[in-house]
This record gives structure tokens, sequence and C-alpha cells, in this order.
């Protein structure tokens, strides 16, 4: 899993991105030279303070934003979304079945 950074032309703000998959963006807070994430996902209400907490840079809130999508989105090979199980065994499952 890849993460990268797109830095806005002013350096306030970068964009980022987990396999080029736009996660959302990491935001500079000048007045208190710290970092808050905005994620492009919905957050449920439970986690609205991750949102407000600041970081000492835009890598550590980036990293931040790449750890709580993986938390709520985890990444599964080949598994059907909301069944919980591998495709290759539900193709076999079927196929005993006949």
């Amino acid at each position: 899993m890849k993460t990268s950074f797109k830095f806005s032309d002013d350096g306030l703000s970068a964009q980022i991105f987990l396999d080029d998959k736009y996660l959302g963006d990491v935001v500079s807070n000048v007045m208190k030279q710290k970092w808050s994430i905005r994620p492009a996902y919905k957050v449920p209400y439970n986690f609205l303070g991750v949102k407000k907490k600041l970081y000492d840079s835009s890598y550590i809130a980036g990293k931040e934003l790449v750890n709580l999508y993986n938390f709520f989105f985890p990444a599964c090979e080949n598994e059907i979304e909301g069944v919980g199980i591998d495709l290759s065994e539900m193709l076999s499952f079927l196929k005993m079945r006949d």
C-alpha cells in the first residue's frame, strides 16, 4: 500500500492518497503551527474527536488519516463485502449444493 501526498501551491494543505484513492486532506493551522485532518469519507459521531486533534507535521497527520481509513475500511482480498467469506469459498459451497 502506497501513501502519497500532493501539496497545494501555498503549502498549507495536502491531499492524501492511498494506492491512488483519495482519502482526504491535511490542513495547516498557521496560528497554532499544527496540522489537522479532513477525511473525504464519513466518520462516525463517536470518532469526531479524531478530526479535531492537531498534529505536529503533515506527515503524521497524513499517516493518521490513512490509519483511520484502514480502521473503518479494512483491506479484504477477494472477500465479498458484507458477507465475510472468501469468494472461492462461496463458489465451492455453491458447487457442492447441486
